[in-house]
């Protein structure tokens, strides 16, 4: 399986400690593979109803074939994960290229990254 951001893939969380997003659930993709660390960068996709946050987490507005989501969800921007591609289950679907840049902003922002930091 090809793996590039943007994509929304299953993947196992766990083992999990404290507050960290746990279980088998779906993840947005922001660092794919083509890169020399072998790790995959992805932020996980949760209930829309614990959407806690406007600048911590972000709606996806309707879930589609297009998501592969059966319901309405949020990506949580805030618990970023470099994970193995071992724990990569399947592709279920992608978000547009709105949604991704909306994400790597707030990711930006979580993380206090300025423009003077960008390459």
């Amino acid at each position: 399986m090809s793996i590039k951001a943007g994509d929304i893939i299953i993947v196992d969380l766990d083992p999990t400690q404290g507050g960290e997003k746990s279980k088998t659930r779906p993840c947005l993709v922001v660092v794919g593979e083509g890169h020399p660390w072998h790790l995959i960068i992805v932020v996980p996709i949760t209930d829309h109803n614990t959407h806690r946050h406007p600048k911590l987490s972000l709606p996806i507005p309707h879930p589609d074939k297009t998501t592969g989501l059966s319901k309405q969800s949020s990506i949580d921007c805030f618990q970023l994960r470099c994970l193995s591609k071992k724990r990569f289950k399947q592709k279920i679907g992608v978000v547009t290229q709105e949604i991704l840049d909306d994400t790597l902003s707030r990711m930006g922002t979580i993380l206090n990254i300025g423009e003077e930091h960008v390459m």
